[in-house]
């Protein structure tokens, strides 16, 4: 078990996104956010990699972006920071300490 004082590792996200895509720009800055206050890592894969044809395949993402833990879809096209909150509380992700906004 570990102890109380110890931080937990971050929950990997693996977020697929194509160039010059603008619902994936949008998804980095709500994704920025949520890692300076919440316990995640987000990897980029490119969708035409065998990763990302494979992630967006088996789960039938119609277009990108497309935010995966592990080979489950959490969320696509247009990242939603309130939506995301709610599924990261409910996959148990700790958060950060603030200042008491938001």
């Amino acid at each position: 078990m570990r102890p109380p004082d110890e931080p937990m590792a971050p929950l990997e996200l693996t977020y697929v996104t194509a160039p010059r895509c603008r619902l994936c720009e949008h998804g980095w800055s709500v994704l920025t956010e949520l890692q300076g206050r919440f316990a995640v890592s987000v990897r980029e894969v490119d969708l035409l990699s065998d990763e990302g044809r494979h992630l967006v395949a088996t789960s039938r993402v119609a277009f990108p972006p497309a935010l995966f833990v592990g080979e489950d879809l959490l969320a696509h096209g247009r990242l939603s920071a309130r939506a995301l909150e709610c599924e990261l509380a409910d996959l148990g992700v700790g958060s950060f300490a603030t200042d008491g906004q938001g």
